[in-house]
């Protein structure tokens, strides 16, 4: 007895706290994508206007097709499992296909959450896959390199963008065999392996069902107006995301 009044006392008192959804984004709506009114800005890349390479150059929000269920280049037939609703977002080629960057990695972030001030303990959870199936082997995409990486990023109050989560190929440059993402321990760019080398983190394969990437802000990520965003700094990679989700526990403690 003595033991369960305990438990209950903690209980009440708030010392087991559930997350709260604070922001959800799926890229659903019709017609048109109407970005900021939908939840979230971007940084396109219509295919149309690249050049000579629309079928591998892109960074936009797509639908899934009825008839295939693809959602990448002329000829793709694979679907992708456990999505969210009918629309994705997918980039490919967003940095270019050659050696030489020629665009700015593609971005995708989120509207403002205004009242972020009254939180704490914010987790971030993004669903990725890759539409061309697992270790990139099919389609000649064997290609995932260390150059190649993927991160998930917030900002409090319009200040100065944090990756909290990164995936970065494990595949040296000049290789030419299936390739996988690493999701690194270490996640600040200027202290990662130099081109070339693999990386060391926990393995993680993207294959054609989506798979949750959590990243969980330190403990001193405090304030208001918290921005939250995915960055696609790829080349020859296809990915896809979607059902970004900011979750957070309220912040009881009195405000000065």
């Amino acid at each position: 007895m003595r033991q369960n009044l305990l438990l209950f006392l903690v209980l009440i008192s708030g010392g087991i706290q559930a997350q709260t959804l604070l922001q959800q984004q799926s890229f659903e709506g019709t017609g048109t994508d109407i970005f900021a009114a939908n939840g979230y800005t971007a940084t396109t890349i219509d295919p149309a206007t690249v050049g000579p390479n629309p079928a591998i150059e892109y960074f936009e929000r797509r639908m899934f097709t009825a008839v295939t269920g693809g959602i990448g280049y002329v000829g793709t037939t694979q679907g992708l499992n456990n999505r969210q609703g009918d629309y994705t977002w997918t980039g490919e080629g967003v940095r270019g296909t050659g050696q030489t960057n020629v665009r700015p990695a593609g971005t995708v972030t989120l509207n403002t959450i205004v009242n972020s001030q009254n939180y704490k303990s914010f987790v971030i959870t993004v669903a990725f896959a890759a539409p061309r199936g697992g270790t990139f082997s099919g389609f000649g995409n064997n290609q995932v390199r260390v150059t190649d990486r993927i991160r998930i990023q917030y900002s409090f109050g319009g200040g100065v963008w944090t990756t909290v989560a990164m995936l970065m190929g494990n595949n040296a440059l000049g290789a030419n065999q299936g390739a996988d993402f690493q999701q690194l321990t270490t996640l600040s760019d200027s202290t990662n392996v130099a081109n070339g080398s693999t990386p060391t983190g926990n393995g993680v394969v993207l294959d054609q069902t989506y798979r949750d990437i959590t990243a969980t802000l330190p403990s001193t990520a405090l304030g208001a107006n918290l921005q939250v965003r995915v960055v696609l700094d790829i080349k020859l990679v296809e990915i896809a995301f979607d059902n970004i989700r900011v979750t957070g526990v309220p912040d009881i403690t009195a405000k000065p």
